[in-house]
């Protein structure tokens, strides 16, 4: 072998193991720098995941505290059997309230589950009138189905009082809920 040509194999060989050398280097960094991309990629979700978990948790105590409080509007507007004398105990208030006097005449369920109150009534035109206003104005879905009124007493000139005015009045509880749905689950 020639010097030139053992020149030449040494300086191919050192060439070649450069290569190789910085080849394995390049492949030895890419594996570092795609672990490190990948453990930064990991804690990034992490953190992702976390976010999207106290959020979640923060929207469902949200709704959760928004579907308590629309449960407890409803608890008002729904009528359950057992509640059905604190009911009429609270039509007496609002009968006293508006100068009326009343007598219930007749309390029914219906088949489809609505409560009928028949109720007799004694007073003054515009007190009649309040209190029915009063009724259409409770927390509860109640229809007036009949409202009668008829003069009892006429209007006496001397004492210049109004006449007193009598009749019947039927009230439909169409948010009422029999014993038998308010226990459902």
């Amino acid at each position: 072998m020639t010097p030139f040509r053992k020149k030449f194999y040494t300086i191919a060989s050192f060439l070649l193991i450069l290569i190789i050398g910085l080849i394995t280097a390049w492949v030895l960094m890419f594996i570092a720098i795609y672990s490190a991309s990948r453990e930064v990629a990991d804690v990034a979700l992490a953190r992702l995941v976390e976010q999207y978990r106290t959020e979640r948790a923060r929207i469902l105590a949200r709704s959760t505290k928004e579907a308590q409080v629309l449960g407890d509007e409803l608890d008002h507007y729904f009528l359950r059997e057992e509640d059905a004398v604190a009911f009429l105990e609270r039509i007496e208030q609002l009968s006293a309230h508006a100068g009326v006097t009343i007598e219930p005449s007749g309390l029914a369920k219906t088949e489809s589950g609505e409560l009928v109150l028949s109720i007799s009534l004694h007073g003054t035109y515009a007190s009649a009138l309040y209190f029915v206003s009063l009724l259409e104005h409770t927390p509860y879905y109640l229809v007036v189905q009949n409202l009668r009124l008829n003069v009892e007493t006429p209007t006496d000139p001397k004492k210049k009082t109004a006449p007193i005015w009598g009749g019947n009045l039927t009230l439909v509880v169409r948010s009422f809920l029999p014993e038998v749905i308010a226990t459902k689950p």
